[in-house]
């Protein structure tokens, strides 16, 4: 994880849960930035700032205070270990 800017906090996270993250329509991110009031950025391959990516990573963006920024990344990493807890069981 790095950082940019002092309320900002950037997470790679493997390509294959991005659809999981954003959930249909958007929704689960969507909810995500409700219940934590943190702005969450998904960029798109080749949009990240860093260039110490691969392409089987994206860089996600977690905007806010301290505290909105922590719980947008718990949240974020809650839905990563649902949907692999259930790709495990599938």
């Amino acid at each position: 994880m790095e950082s940019r800017e002092e309320n900002q906090l950037d997470v790679q996270v493997p390509d294959s849960y991005i659809g999981a993250i954003l959930g249909s329509r958007a929704r689960t991110l969507i909810d995500i930035q409700q219940q934590t009031g943190a702005k969450i950025t998904v960029h798109k391959r080749g949009e990240e700032p860093f260039p110490l990516h691969d392409d089987a990573t994206r860089l996600i963006s977690i905007v806010g205070d301290a505290d909105q920024r922590l719980a947008g990344r718990l949240l974020i990493e809650r839905v990563i270990n649902d949907n692999f807890n259930r790709r495990q069981v599938s």
